[in-house]
């Protein structure tokens, strides 16, 4: 029971987070390349959550899109 609540938990913060990253205007490099936060935040999920969990944050934050 801990887990899953944990788990539910740090997959809506990620999705959040990934949220607010995409809010942070974007940095464009001399190439003409834009970058953004929202990428540092997806790689974070991937990192930090695991796959699985990652693959359900950005689901989460997709389905809020619509």
């Amino acid at each position: 029971m801990h887990n899953s609540s944990r788990s539910i938990a740090l997959v809506s913060l990620f999705a959040a987070l990934i949220a607010v990253f995409g809010l942070i205007p974007k940095i464009d490099l001399p190439l003409g390349v834009p970058i953004t936060l929202q990428t540092l935040g997806v790689m974070l999920a991937g990192c930090l959550l695991g796959p699985k969990r990652a693959l359900q944050a950005l689901a989460l934050f997709l389905a809020g899109q619509s």
